[in-house]
């Protein structure tokens, strides 16, 4: 009886040794969905258009999109990455070049949200989904980024 309760404790010990860091992670992960703007402005850039905020006099381009994501027809360990490079400007303010990113874990420091003259960008998807299968179908790319005031 010893040994069986004495062997639980170490099992008991070990998993909570090796899944603890792995916890922390998708603790970090939930908390940076939950701090994701849920106000705002919700756009749809597509590659090489600007769109225009005009109450904000706010102009946003997608200029790239990498997509390390996942395929869809394919399970994987982890979702994967994805980024877009926007071009954004306002009114009276010098533009800048900013990268979003899909949610990674913390631990990892890829692109997530950014800043930009008082406003946060986050992307909140980017189409379309990668495909193991299908060849480059199409060449529009299109990322809904979520701006709002800080």
């Amino acid at each position: 009886m010893f040994i069986a309760e004495n062997s639980f404790a170490v099992l008991v010990a070990f998993l909570l040794a090796t899944l603890a860091p792995n916890a922390a992670s998708a603790a970090d992960i939930a908390q940076r969905e939950a701090s994701a703007p849920s106000s705002g402005f919700l756009i749809v850039v597509v590659k090489g258009q600007a769109v225009t905020i005009p109450q904000e006099a706010l102009t946003i381009e997608l200029v790239e999109a990498n997509d390390n994501r996942c395929p869809t027809e394919v399970t994987c360990i982890w979702a994967g990455h994805a980024t877009v490079s926007l071009r954004v400007a306002k009114s009276g303010i010098a533009g800048e070049m900013v990268v979003l990113g899909t949610n990674a874990p913390p631990g990892m420091k890829l692109a997530h949200d950014a800043k930009y003259a008082g406003y946060l960008l986050h992307l909140e998807s980017l189409e379309p989904a990668r495909s193991a299968v299908a060849s480059k179908s199409s060449d529009v790319v299109q990322a809904s980024v979520r701006v709002s005031r800080q």
